[in-house]
């Protein structure tokens, strides 16, 4: 079947607070919490959850889109007044205290810069808490988009948890899954040099379709994280419903593809060799050959069960081969996107993915709201 393939070329790779205002660097720190404890560095960590998009697109792009491109909050403001003024009509303060605690702030700061002295030392830090808040409203309204919607269209709460990934795992397995290289560690060589592919592009930080805005100039994430390796194009991205399940499908192909390379190197030795005497380690084997493999080799016990783990976000607890190359760890990861995406291919529901430094504090501060029913 391999022999007589012809052997490929080399490449070569190259309402308003009671709290008085804090200090330019208080408001600078992660989150908005009163009295909290120093904060620790973790790592980058990405937070991926799914949200209504008709409803986004409905409620929360406008104000976005209008912040972008003109710098003023006039839709914003008006969300946020009409958000807390839900939270009043249903006496809900207590089953919305974080949504209502960040809307009343930024009003607070917002109204309070605006009847400000120009040019003082009193609206430089009013400026600085509005812009810090205005970020929170942003990154709130999206992570609790389920509890926002039923505010605004007073319907029961649609609860959509969300997840938090190692971002260093997640890539090293998107890498690993995609790819299907026979030759060598997948994962980590391919993050220096990253293959196009719909997936990798959105977890990098490319929205599909574009969303019309520049995450940067509204949540402000990434200026305290590290250089990465790849580079984050944005901070934060969204694949709306039409493009979901087109995602997932491709990628659980790739896990299965990938499962299927890794148990021909674990435990077909032979069949490994020929394939590497056709094909460059780093090369992505053919999908006509993909196929005639699968059609050959089938999942043991040890691999069709590790294929319906990360197929349910289960975490797979042990190598699948004492040859293996596969990081169980990245695995995992793939997984807890995996049910991301198909969980929101089932409700035709839009995914996000923030990407942000996390610390002791941003864990909790970033942690959706407890959902209830009005």
């Amino acid at each position: 079947m391999i022999n007589c393939m012809k052997k490929n070329a080399k490449k070569s790779r190259q309402r308003p607070a009671k709290h008085p205002p804090r200090t330019p660097a208080e408001a600078a720190a992660h989150p908005p919490l009163e009295n909290s404890p120093p904060s620790t560095p973790t790592g980058i960590v990405a937070m991926v959850g799914r949200i209504d998009g008709v409803r986004f697109q409905k409620y929360i792009l406008p104000a976005m889109q209008h912040f972008d491109q003109h710098r003023k909050d006039d839709l914003l403001r008006q969300l946020v007044e009409n958000v807390a003024m839900a939270i009043a009509m249903h006496d809900a303060y207590a089953d919305f205290r974080k949504i209502d605690d960040i809307s009343q702030r930024y009003l607070y700061y917002l109204e309070s810069f605006q009847s400000a002295p120009p040019n003082t030392t009193e609206a430089l830090e009013l400026g600085v808490l509005r812009d810090y808040w205005r970020s929170q409203v942003f990154m709130t309204f999206i992570r609790d988009a389920g509890a926002i919607f039923a505010l605004l269209d007073d319907l029961p709460t649609n609860p959509a948890s969300a997840c938090l990934i190692d971002h260093d795992a997640l890539l090293t397995g998107l890498c690993d899954v995609v790819t299907c290289r026979v030759g060598g560690h997948t994962g980590q060589t391919s993050l220096q040099n990253p293959p196009t592919h719909p997936i990798l592009d959105f977890v990098l930080g490319t929205s599909t379709p574009w969303i019309g805005f520049l995450p940067e100039h509204l949540f402000g994430l990434l200026h305290a994280t590290p250089e990465t390796t790849p580079p984050i194009a944005h901070e934060f991205a969204l694949a709306m419903p039409e493009h979901v399940a087109a995602m997932r499908d491709g990628l659980r192909l790739c896990i299965e593809e990938s499962l299927l390379i890794d148990l021909i190197l674990a435990q077909h030795p032979k069949l490994h060799a020929e394939i590497r005497q056709a094909f460059d380690d780093d090369e992505r084997l053919p999908t006509p050959l993909l196929t005639q493999l699968k059609h050959r080799v089938r999942f043991d016990r040890v691999y069709q069960t590790a294929f319906d783990a990360i197929l349910t976000a289960q975490p797979v607890q042990k190598p699948l081969h004492r040859a293996s190359r596969l990081s169980i760890p990245a695995l995992n990861a793939v997984g807890a996107l995996y049910a991301q995406l198909n969980d929101a291919a089932s409700q035709h529901h839009a995914v996000y993915i923030f990407h942000y430094w996390e610390t002791a504090q941003t864990q909790a501060s970033l942690a959706p709201v407890e959902m209830h029913t009005l």
